[in-house]
């Protein structure tokens, strides 16, 4: 009896022990309250194009879930371009600077992001003083408040991209060696790429030379030795599939191409890129130059690509002819 007692007694007192040190744990340990938004919409968007950082500052993908006709899926983001609604979860500093953190290891610079409401609130009063002068930051900022409230952007914050790695045919995968690549560039600066065959990566071409560039690296000889245009690109998927052939928007599949034009399809009023991704509206994912950015190649999806003249032109989806 006196051992049994002896043995609850001591089980008691690690039990006790036990508890303390949980306790002293919790009370010990500096919690940050993490800034919860159950609205899709939240009160954060970036106001500069940027890079994601981990605590190290190494440049790192924001990665995150998101939803692809109904389901679940990782999705990852090289960098958040302007415009883009984030949720924040706290905020750290790092050698000196402010970041905000917007997912696990994941931080943004705090001066690259604005509190959307409270910076369109203060720009409205400044506004009606008449001995307010705008200054260059502000007369920015005051054009993003105005494009954001005009729908230019997806205020949605838990868009990112769709994991492609998932693909693995020619073009999906020469398009993703490019990403990054090229400047944007018009007229005679759209084929100084340098050669096909190892581009440079700070080159210039544009959008339907990209595409041009993805197709002749994958094999299609019928593309030529230069560079096509979104018009003659649209006429030969729909009459003289020579190097691509018209197919209905539930039909595309990763490594397709989409082409939209209004009028002669030059300059603005055209433009082409890489799907990478199943069909799913205008969130199907895309590998582009150009577009809803004058960067490098980038992945982005069709509805926020497309400006709104091109959304109600003509948009064709088409097959590589090899």
């Amino acid at each position: 009896m006196n051992f049994k007692k002896v043995v609850i007694h001591s089980l008691q007192i690690i039990f006790a022990l036990t508890i303390l040190v949980i306790i002293n744990g919790i009370s010990g340990r500096k919690v940050k309250a993490e800034i919860t938004v159950s609205n899709p919409k939240t009160d954060y968007v970036v106001r500069t194009s940027s890079q994601v950082y981990n605590s190290r500052l190494k440049k790192v993908s924001f990665k995150t879930r998101g939803k692809m006709r109904g389901k679940s899926v990782p999705v990852a983001e090289a960098s958040l371009e302007c415009g883009k609604f984030i949720n924040v979860l706290g905020t750290k500093n790092i050698k000196g600077k402010d970041y905000y953190r917007i997912g696990r290891n994941q931080y943004i610079r705090k001066d690259n992001v604005i509190n959307y409401p409270e910076t369109k609130a203060r720009i409205s009063s400044e506004e009606q003083d008449e001995s307010f002068e705008f200054n260059d930051d502000e007369f920015d900022l005051s054009n993003l408040i105005e494009d954001i409230d005009g729908g230019l952007y997806d205020t949605d914050p838990s868009y990112a991209t769709f994991d492609d790695s998932v693909y693995h045919n020619r073009m999906i995968k020469n398009a993703k060696k490019l990403l990054g690549y090229f400047t944007y560039g018009t007229g005679a600066n759209r084929i100084k790429f340098g050669n096909w065959r190892h581009p440079r990566k700070h080159g210039k071409t544009d959008c339907s030379g990209f595409v041009w560039l993805i197709m002749k690296k994958s094999g299609c000889r019928r593309v030529g030795n230069w560079p096509f245009f979104t018009a003659p690109m649209e006429t030969d998927a729909k009459h003289h599939h020579r190097y691509l052939r018209k197919i209905s928007a539930k039909n595309i599949r990763p490594g397709d191409v989409v082409i939209a034009n209004t009028g002669n399809g030059l300059g603005n009023n055209g433009h082409a890129a890489i799907i990478d991704s199943k069909y799913d509206g205008m969130d199907t994912q895309i590998i582009e130059m150009g577009g809803d950015s004058n960067g490098p190649v980038h992945r982005s999806t069709i509805g926020y690509s497309l400006s709104q003249k091109l959304l109600k032109g003509r948009i064709t989806y088409a097959r590589v002819v090899r």
